[in-house]
């Protein structure tokens, strides 16, 4: 291994971009090296882009050979010589009947059209062979045909053999039409019975052109030895030669090009070598992320091989199979119940019929396990019969010390606290079922939680309980999502401390009097946030009021794609209500005509930020649309981005948005935001009071 090779494969291992598909052509040549023939073939069937660059690399189409009359043989070496777009190739044709057997080529190469296939197929790519070897069971006479019909302009070494020693020479200056400049060898096998050499060299040199500065004539024996050895000197080593290239390559540079590889390459590839198949399932890639989704009888055996391979390492185990199958309970849950100990996370889906199963399987302790999801799928006539299942309070022996994220779906909550969740501090409750959630049971269970985000269709809750008081105090955020209207109003209404929540999350299923009760929760002054949402890309309204906390509490209003943020009425006239009350506004530049064509004027607004959200965002294009605020006394411009604004664009905006307007007002600039002076500089230091630039 060169030491330019050794350095670029040891650069892999610093990538941050770990187990990621390889994208570069450059790195795949440098596995490709390392393959032997037999491998190349296996690692092009990784994927359609590994077979076209198999097929361009070096190593399987720059030495071809042909030793069998057979039609996959046959395929496989046109293949090569077609998938070539290199020069200087080296070939070898050696096919001939064993005189001891009677038994008939699969195809028979004189009844193809031109009397020779494979000939035809190398005739069409001399021009970029250098180094050809042809042995074939026909006449010589056959041969020199066919060599003297193509020029071979790169050919330096050529290597024939003619099987009767009745054959005539004569003629054999003709070859490739003479015009063979680079040939300088030629070297003759009569591969049947021994003949005079000394004669047969007299009659070559006769016939051969003067450049050429080596011929000669190998008899019987000695070309069938030097062909059992593999040692012909035109065609040098073979690319089916049994050395297995890729030991050359260390285990761990072999690891590196490994770590750029996602879980279906390293399975592919797994199967290029012995060795191969070792290294990859060694490598954390193949068993450190466990994933099954289907019962096939392919996934279950990956799956079980990926916890065989884990040992005793931590692993994270992902498991979705939802229908009614044999093998979750006889193969899936015990794998599951054997490797808890060992687990970082679990996401675990099966069908409500195996409930039983399921929370035998989660007895045992759980002392790796940070972030713990279970979801049973229960059908309608199974949801007759059964109901939702309980969680088991003793699930995981009570031990999990490091868990702090939970979710659970379709399971009822017992009425005595979970000792393996008293440590969880982001926790979420889903069911779309009919019975009602039990408030007390489910704050009970995450006694210290930060986050708790619940969707049900109703509940049931015990106000009068100390339990739920201190749950509630350390509450930060609360997303809630109740699918009976009017469930959320009554909710926080009966949820003692509910207004010292700091967030308050809820969606739109609810109708606009649930929106509005929600509001009731915030204290004055009130700040409004208008924004894009950065994951789903729609639209936010928040409003903010600093209540009774040091930290602000926040209603937040997702409209989903049912409804869109923009034109949709019921939302904003909501602020109307609370307009005496808001002092700061923050909005995105997307959403400015929004806000000023939909809303009253807000007398008591005395702060607004305008978030310059996108790509070439230039106040002067909101010109036009009017928003009173007499009291205000900030102005900030905001960029995340590189932005350049002109103090006439500045300017149009401050007398066209607003009215009446009020001078004295400061301009922010928070940002990146470089602001270009020009005619227009000194009204801007008469419409606003000072510029100050917030890092």
């Amino acid at each position: 291994m060169t030491t330019a090779t050794a350095c670029k494969l040891s650069e892999l291992s610093l990538s941050p971009h770990k187990r990621q598909t390889v994208r570069s052509p450059a790195v795949l040549s440098l596995i490709f090296d390392y393959l032997a023939f037999q491998e190349l073939l296996a690692a092009s069937h990784v994927s359609v882009r590994w077979r076209t660059l198999v097929h361009r690399h070096r190593a399987f189409c720059g030495s071809v050979e042909l030793t069998s009359a057979k039609e996959g043989a046959f395929r496989l070496f046109k293949l090569q010589l077609d998938a070539s777009r290199m020069h200087d190739i080296t070939v070898r044709v050696d096919i001939r009947r064993d005189d001891q057997s009677d038994i008939a080529y699969d195809w028979d190469l004189r009844a193809l059209p031109g009397g020779l296939a494979a000939l035809t197929v190398v005739k069409a790519h001399l021009p970029r062979i250098s180094d050809l070897s042809i042995h074939f069971d026909v006449s010589w006479e056959l041969q020199l045909w066919w060599l003297a019909q193509q020029e071979a302009p790169c050919l330096r070494s050529l290597r024939v053999g003619f099987p009767t020693c009745g054959a005539r020479l004569t003629g054999v200056g003709r070859l490739f039409g003479g015009n063979a400049p680079c040939l300088s060898e030629v070297v003759m096998d009569h591969i049947g019975q021994d003949v005079d050499c000394d004669r047969m060299k007299v009659v070559l040199a006769d016939e051969l052109p003067p450049p050429l500065l080596l011929f000669s004539v190998t008899p019987a024996r000695r070309v069938l030895e030097q062909l059992s050895k593999g040692s012909e000197r035109v065609s040098g080593v073979t690319p089916h030669s049994p050395e297995d290239h890729t030991r050359r390559l260390p285990a761990e540079l072999l690891a590196c090009v490994i770590d750029w590889l996602d879980f279906e390459d390293i399975v592919c590839v797994s199967h290029v070598s012995a060795r191969w198949r070792a290294v990859s399932r060694n490598h954390d890639g193949f068993w450190k992320d466990i994933r099954l989704e289907s019962l096939t009888s392919a996934a279950v055996t990956i799956f079980l091989a990926q916890l065989a391979c884990s040992r005793d390492n931590v692993v994270n185990l992902c498991i979705k199979v939802d229908e009614v199958n044999a093998d979750v309970i006889d193969t899936i849950l015990p794998a599951v119940a054997d490797c808890l100990r060992r687990l970082e996370t679990l996401e675990l889906t099966t069908n409500g019929q195996y409930a039983v199963e399921t929370f035998e399987a989660l007895r045992g302790p759980a002392p790796c396990l940070t972030h713990f999801s279970l979801t049973f799928h229960i059908d309608a006539v199974s949801e007759e019969d059964m109901g939702d299942p309980t969680l088991p309070s003793g699930i995981f022996g009570g031990i999990s010390p490091q868990l702090r994220v939970v979710h659970v779906c379709r399971m009822r909550m017992p009425p005595s606290p979970i000792a393996a969740f008293k440590l969880v501090e982001d926790a979420s409750f889903e069911s779309d079922g009919d019975e009602p959630l039990e408030i007390n049971s489910l704050f009970a269970a995450f006694p210290i939680a930060r986050r708790l985000k619940i969707d049900a269709p109703a509940f049931d809750i015990d106000p009068s309980c100390n339990a739920l008081q201190s749950t509630v105090d350390n509450l930060e955020m609360l997303d809630v999502c109740f699918h009976e209207s009017g469930e959320t109003t009554a909710f926080l209404s009966a949820l003692p401390g509910a207004q010292n929540i700091s967030i308050i999350e809820t969606c739109d299923v609810h109708d606009y009097s649930t929106a509005l009760a929600m509001l009731g929760y915030l204290d004055s002054p009130l700040r409004i946030e208008l924004a894009r949402h950065c994951a789903q890309d729609e639209n936010v309204a928040a409003i903010v009021g600093d209540g009774n906390l040091a930290r602000d509490r926040v209603f937040r209003y997702l409209p989903g794609p049912g409804l869109s943020f923009l034109g949709v009425p019921k939302l904003l006239p909501m602020f109307f209500h609370w307009e005496a009350m808001c002092t700061e506004i923050r909005i995105a530049y997307s959403l400015w005509p929004l806000l000023t064509g939909d809303l009253p004027a807000f007398t008591e607004v005395r702060h607004i930020t305008l978030v310059l959200d996108e790509p070439g965002s230039c106040v002067l294009g909101l010109a036009g649309w009017t928003f009173d605020c007499e009291k205000l006394e900030t102005l900030c411009l905001k960029a995340r981005e590189p932005l350049t604004v002109t103090a006439e664009d500045v300017c149009d905006f401050a007398n066209s948005c607003f009215r009446p307007y009020v001078p004295g007002v400061a301009l922010q600039l928070e940002g990146p935001i470089t602001l270009v002076g020009g005619p227009a500089l000194l009204q801007l230091a008469l419409l606003f009071s000072q510029v100050v630039r917030v890092a």
